[in-house]
């Protein structure tokens, strides 16, 4: 079984609560991009890369949200989604970094219907969440060739 903090289902966002983590494993799921901002403000989602996602994501929402509205409506809408998901958490760069790219996907088809830019936000973030997976299993199988097994490994 493959265990990812960010899902994207049936036009929910599935997240892993890391709040209750090491004793409790438990989902949350977010409907909306307001409950996208509580979440990565609250810490529900941790992780740079996590909170890249889940806020590529909370723009999809929005875009849901607001696509049955006039489509300069729409923009303005998703708009001000962006700045509310910008401001979650302030230092968080990939947060920062995912919410632009979905302002670019946004104005390179800015031409299409709502509904239409709806699917291709879909599409941006399900590839920014798959891209954040990919690295993560790259970056674990580095390591795992570089840490030889039994290590015993010091920090401070």
């Amino acid at each position: 079984m493959e265990i990812s903090p960010v899902k994207f289902i049936n036009e929910k966002l599935i997240l892993i609560d890391q709040r209750v983590l090491p004793l409790t494993y438990k989902e949350v799921e977010i409907n909306n991009y307001k409950e996208v901002e509580f979440a990565i403000k609250d810490m529900i989602v941790r992780g740079a890369p996590a909170i890249g996602a889940t806020a590529a994501y909370g723009v999809v929402l929005a875009a849901k949200e607001f696509k049955s509205l006039e489509k300069e409506k729409f923009l303005e809408e998703v708009e001000n989604a962006c700045k509310v998901l910008y401001k979650a958490r302030p230092t968080a760069v990939n947060l920062m970094w995912a919410v632009d790219k979905m302002r670019g996907v946004i104005k390179e088809n800015s031409h299409l219907s709502p509904e239409e830019i709806y699917q291709k936000l879909i599409e941006a973030a399900n590839k920014i969440s798959e891209d954040d997976v990919k690295a993560n299993k790259a970056m674990g199988d580095f390591g795992n060739e570089l840490v030889p097994q039994n290590a015993t490994i010091l920090t401070h």
